[in-house]
């Protein structure tokens, strides 16, 4: 009877096994959302989250959980030409069927080095691009290994200081004649 049971209880644990799988399988229905704004989507009167552009708003796709339950991002299913996945800033980034490839800044995806056309707010390694308006350091940070907090307070940084002769009086960076030799025909 032994050898019976353990076949009865294989056959038993088998089929509550392939009833779960089926009732619980991971197949995930398509849904049809309108796209209202960057990474957002209204799917049955619900504002979920969504792989989706601000150029797609007005749009309605048919759109897939790529997520989980609790925490669902809905992204575009067929159509779309690649895979797009929500970032963790609410930006999204979608990537070309083909995967990424190396490419020039200009395109889409990033890598390499910025040419001089591009990000006209940084400062070239090469020195090219002058400074335009202020720079903020953190205390002690070096540029070129000049200090710049140290640098400013030296009044001496870009010239030697004013070397007072006869005649002559010095205030600060002031220079001016002393009355005592100038006369009284000043």
């Amino acid at each position: 009877m032994d050898a019976i049971d353990a076949v009865a209880t294989r056959v038993a644990v088998n089929r509550a096994k392939s009833r779960l799988t089926s009732k619980f399988a991971g197949a995930v229905s398509p849904v049809s959302g309108t796209v209202i704004g960057e990474g957002l989507a209204l799917v049955n009167g619900q504002l979920v989250n969504a792989a989706v552009s601000e150029s797609q708003i007005g749009e309605t796709l048919s759109l897939q959980n790529a997520g989980r339950a609790a925490a669902a991002v809905y992204v575009p299913t067929a159509g779309a030409g690649g895979v797009a996945a929500a970032s963790s800033g609410g930006g999204v980034v979608s990537v070309p069927a083909g995967g990424l490839i190396p490419h020039d800044l200009g395109g889409d995806f990033h890598i390499g080095q910025l040419r001089s056309d591009q990000a006209e707010w940084a400062l070239m390694v090469d020195g090219s691009r002058m400074l335009m308006g202020d720079l903020a350091v953190y205390a002690g940070v070096m540029i070129d290994g000049v200090d710049l907090d140290v640098h400013a307070a030296d009044p001496a940084a870009h010239h030697d200081p004013v070397t007072v002769g006869y005649g002559l009086e010095r205030l600060g960076q002031q220079v001016s004649l002393s009355p005592s030799v100038a006369g009284g025909g000043l």
